[in-house]
């Protein structure tokens, strides 16, 4: 399952994150660090491998949730 781990934390950010936390494949500024957090990324110089970057920032981190702000009683009533 590890090498799978980086693309499935992916996909669930894109899935529960809200818009602006979310992984975006043509933003080549965005990775998936190796904890599985959303970061930015400096812009890489020309002829770098794409597997080396340097964080400026973190994005999202990989286990981000929202609390459920609706009570049970009323889930449940659904």
């Amino acid at each position: 399952m590890k090498p799978m781990e980086s693309s499935l934390g992916a996909a669930r950010m894109m899935a529960v994150n809200p818009q602006g936390m979310r992984p975006s494949w043509s933003e080549p500024l965005h990775e998936i660090d190796q904890d599985g957090n959303l970061v930015q990324v400096l812009p890489r110089a020309e002829g770098v491998a794409l597997g080396e970057y340097t964080v400026q920032q973190q994005i999202a981190p990989a286990n981000h949730h929202f609390e459920n702000l609706r009570e049970p009683a009323e889930v449940a009533q659904r």
